[in-house]
């Protein structure tokens, strides 16, 4: 690695305005409820913890419990934090810990103080402020969409589609009527308010749609008739078991299909969960994102966004950007889920795809410290990748800052079209 170049671009990094591709935050901002270690030890974070060997009750019955003092939770998490601080989710922490609250480490002699400059910070307002505008700079994030209205301050939105194509325990049917708030009477009533639905959100509010199936089932959607999706539906409505509605395959399906029908007539975006589920213990070969290739092909106009590189998947992604148009693909989550594996996957995309169609950061936190502690490592992983080309001759100074520009703000903003 070229030092002095690194050092350059990072300093250059830290000035660019940031487009945050993803975030889990709080539409609006209000005092945070809970401490500091079941802010930072019960997302990602937690989940290191429990594959270092900590029962996941602990985590729930314990960390996760508002009334245990915080130095009774840091004896339990103690003997697993070196296992898990140098990992991408314990350094996003340590670094917020560091850079939000002066604290410079994290052990039994500072958790309490950590504690109390975390209370004090988030109690009178402003912190939303501080953190994504002083400290990440920040342009705009695009926010989940599990609520339709957010603080245009901070956030633009992105509307959920799991409620219209899975549903609550795989309920499509119940779920869909509370999301679009009206009373259904047949399968034709839901396709014409689903269409209605997507095309306003798309067309008046809502940047992108965003989907998470992949925590459910396969990404592989096939194209269903008609008559055997709404046989699907019947089943569905008839029965009250929660396994019989998850198995309803066809209708979801369908309703995929039904969706994105509507995003490519009005040229819109959708982002797709590809790659590692959070959580321990699930099905990753439902996330690869090939499976979506059928979608690519049948939808030319519709705009995919690509999840977390489809990690462990990302050079299938690689060329599946590569290959379509209109497929790009997001660097959100992967900075933490192992930085090195980024860094070698964002050299390689630079080498692979055209640079307009990749996205450097989105923090997918649900805890706004631990955006910043993310981003932090964004910027060292893109200087260091681009500082690396810089040292192999395949690039100057210039087409380093023209590509750290690209990824951290233009190509996302041209994306969602802000």
């Amino acid at each position: 690695m070229n030092t002095s170049a690194y050092e350059t671009l990072l300093g250059y990094i830290k000035t660019l305005p940031i487009i945050d591709t993803h975030e889990h935050l709080a539409a609006f901002e209000a005092p945070l409820v809970g401490d500091v270690l079941l802010k930072n030890f019960s997302h990602y974070l937690a989940q290191d913890v429990i594959s270092a060997g900590l029962p996941q009750k602990i985590i729930d019955d314990v960390i996760c419990d508002c009334d245990v003092p915080v130095a009774e939770k840091w004896k339990i998490l103690a003997p697993y934090w070196p296992f898990v601080r140098h990992t991408g989710y314990g350094r996003a922490t340590a670094v917020a810990a560091r850079e939000v609250y002066d604290i410079e480490s994290v052990n039994a002699e500072t958790v309490q103080e950590w504690h109390r400059r975390y209370t004090a910070a988030n109690q009178n307002g402003g912190h939303y402020q501080r953190i994504l505008k002083e400290k990440c700079n920040i342009e705009t994030c695009v926010l989940d969409g599990w609520c339709h209205e957010v603080d245009r301050s901070f956030f633009v939105p992105a509307e959920q589609i799991l409620h219209l194509t899975y549903g609550a325990e795989g309920n499509l049917w119940r779920s869909a009527q509370a999301w679009l708030g009206c009373t259904l009477d047949s399968f034709e009533d839901l396709l014409a308010a689903v269409d209605a639905h997507i095309e306003k959100r798309l067309t008046e509010s809502a940047v992108c749609l965003k989907c998470t199936l992949a925590y459910h089932r396969s990404l592989f959607f096939s194209e269903t008739d008609t008559a055997t999706a709404k046989a699907d539906l019947e089943i569905m409505r008839k029965s009250t078991d929660p396994a019989v509605h998850k198995s309803c395959h066809a209708l979801q399906n369908y309703m995929m299909h039904h969706i994105l029908k509507t995003v490519n007539r009005v040229g819109g975006a959708i982002q797709f969960h590809t790659g590692i589920q959070a959580g321990n213990g699930n099905f990753l070969e439902w996330t690869n994102p090939i499976h979506l290739t059928n979608l690519f092909l049948a939808y030319p106009d519709a705009r995919f966004d690509l999840f977390h590189i489809g990690y462990p998947f990302w050079n299938v992604a690689a060329v599946l950007v590569k290959n379509f148009q209109n497929v790009f693909i997001d660097m959100c989550w992967a900075h933490i889920i192992s930085p090195e594996d980024s860094v070698t996957a964002l050299s390689s995309f630079l080498d692979t795809v055209p640079c307009n169609k990749i996205f450097a950061f989105g923090g997918d936190f649900g805890f706004i410290d631990l955006v910043y502690g993310h981003l932090h490592i964004a910027r060292e992983n893109v200087a260091r990748t681009l500082s690396n080309k810089i040292a192999a001759d395949r690039l100057d100074l210039d087409d380093a800052k023209f590509l750290a520009k690209r990824l951290f703000h233009d190509n996302p903003k041209e994306f969602f079209r802000l």
